[in-house]
């Protein structure tokens, strides 16, 4: 678990951390993705001089990016191994002409992979154990989701009525919001978003909040509107990409959050779950003939 964990430790908490940065803490973030496994051979004012900031700025700089101190950042980069690799953008996976599709294959497989691995990095363990207290918890549960976060949000209510759960992702517009009304505080939605800002979903989780309903939150991002308005945020994404490229990661990544909030609910409760399960199987057994 360890080895999965710091795989790519310093590249999921640069990502996550990226648009609430100041322009100078950003230029020493991106001076730390482009040094790759230099950086643990680097003082801090070897890493100052090149991002062009101070000493100072890149202490305040490992904090924000959730590094005790530049000591803390450069035993991560070496746990990280092939550094160099890890680190690099998403876009620069592209960056060489690629005509092979099963290059491509390779290519996305790979991105796919170090956005999973950096779940471990990037979402708190108590956190999750709160998302996971809440949804077992919970009368009913909404799952809120637009955009590309809408196929996430389904499959997740999918798999919570598989297990007992009384789950539904809504996909109308309207529909969403008199679900939200029907929501107490007994209850619990889950909000997906590949930014945390998306309009319609930061206006449902602002009005479940404001009713008393505990809301959770799927992001990729630390510092975002709908990680501000949240109960509990779980922040999980895809490696720096270009923004096609980057919800794809992110989607892969928040399934796997969901997929893990799933099976830890069943495993809590397994009578449930096998219950429902069976009645699953039963009420669907003539579909697959």
């Amino acid at each position: 678990m360890d080895e999965i964990r710091n795989d790519s430790e310093v590249a999921a908490r640069v990502h996550v951390a990226l648009p609430s940065l100041s322009p100078s803490d950003r230029r020493v973030a991106h001076t730390v993705l482009e040094a790759g496994a230099v950086l643990a051979t680097w003082s801090i004012s070897d890493l100052a001089r090149e991002s062009g900031t101070s000493p100072s700025t890149v202490s305040r700089a490992c904090r924000n990016l959730g590094f005790r101190n530049y000591q803390e950042l450069k035993v991560a980069a070496a746990k990280d191994g092939a550094l160099g690799a890890q680190l690099r953008s998403g876009d620069e996976a592209f960056s060489a002409p690629v005509t092979e599709p099963g290059d491509v294959l390779q290519r996305i497989s790979e991105l796919h992979i170090r956005s999973i691995r950096g779940v471990l990095t990037t979402i708190d363990p108590q956190r999750f154990r709160a998302a996971v207290d809440l949804v077992q918890g919970a009368r009913r549960i909404v799952v809120l989701g637009t955009g590309t976060s809408a196929a996430p949000a389904q499959d997740a209510a999918h798999r919570f009525l598989t297990i007992g759960l009384d789950a539904a992702a809504p996909v109308e517009q309207t529909a969403r919001r008199l679900a939200i009304t029907r929501l107490g505080s007994d209850d619990v939605a889950i909000a997906l978003s590949y930014s945390g800002s998306s309009t319609e979903t930061i206006a449902l989780a602002r009005q479940a909040i404001s009713r008393g309903i505990p809301v959770i939150a799927v992001t990729c991002f630390a510092k975002s509107p709908l990680t501000e308005c949240a109960t509990v945020e779980l922040v999980a994404g895809g490696p720096e990409l270009s923004f096609r490229l980057e919800a794809l990661s992110s989607r892969i990544a928040h399934l796997t959050v969901l997929d893990a909030i799933y099976v830890a609910v069943a495993l809590r409760d397994r009578d449930r779950a096998d219950a429902a399960l069976d009645a699953t199987s039963a009420a669907t057994s003539d579909l697959f003939l």
